[in-house]
C-alpha cells in the first residue's frame, strides 16, 4: 500500500484509490453536492471569508489510529470531497470523525493537506458530512489543479 510518510507519488495514490471501495452511501437529499465544479453562492448569514467551490473528487484518509481497529480494516479510507475553499474542505465519509486531532488528507498524489474536523453530522449509517478547517490555507494554484 502507500508509504507511512505523508508524501505520496501520483502512481501510488492512484493504485490505492483503485483498490478501495466507495463505502459512503449518499442519500438523495445530498446528491446536489455531487455536481460539477462551480462556485457556491454565499448567503448573508454565511461566515465564510473566501469563496467555496463545489468540487467532487476522491481523497485518501489514513485510518484513525486512536480508534480501536479491526484486524481486517483497511489502512486507508476513500472519502468524497464535496467542496473546498482557501481555508476549509467538505467531506463525505462512511465513518464519523471526531473533532480534535490534526489529520492528513491526500487529494492527489503529491497534494497532502492537513486539517482539523470542525463538525461531523450523521446523515445515515454510512454517510457522515464533515466540515474541516485546513491547517494551512490553499494557494490559488493548488485549487486550480484539483
Amino acid at each position: 500500500m502507500a508509504p507511512e510518510h505523508p508524501e505520496m507519488d501520483e502512481q501510488t495514490f492512484q493504485q490505492v484509490l483503485s483498490r478501495l471501495p466507495i463505502n459512503v452511501r449518499v442519500p438523495r437529499s445530498l446528491q446536489g453536492l455531487l455536481t460539477p465544479d462551480e462556485i457556491t453562492a454565499s448567503c448573508y448569514a454565511d461566515q465564510r471569508q473566501f469563496a467555496r467551490f463545489n468540487k467532487l473528487s476522491r481523497g485518501l484518509l489514513k485510518r484513525d489510529e486512536q480508534r480501536p481497529s479491526e484486524e481486517d480494516a483497511p489502512a486507508w479510507h476513500l472519502v468524497l470531497i464535496t467542496d473546498i475553499s482557501r481555508l476549509g474542505i467538505g467531506l463525505l465519509h462512511s465513518e464519523p470523525l471526531a473533532p480534535g486531532p490534526e489529520r492528513n488528507l491526500w487529494i492527489s498524489g503529491p497534494e497532502n493537506v492537513r486539517f482539523h474536523v470542525v463538525r461531523c453530522t450523521r446523515v445515515n449509517d454510512q454517510c457522515y458530512r464533515i466540515g474541516a478547517r485546513l491547517t494551512e490555507p490553499f494557494q490559488a494554484k493548488s485549487l486550480r489543479r484539483l
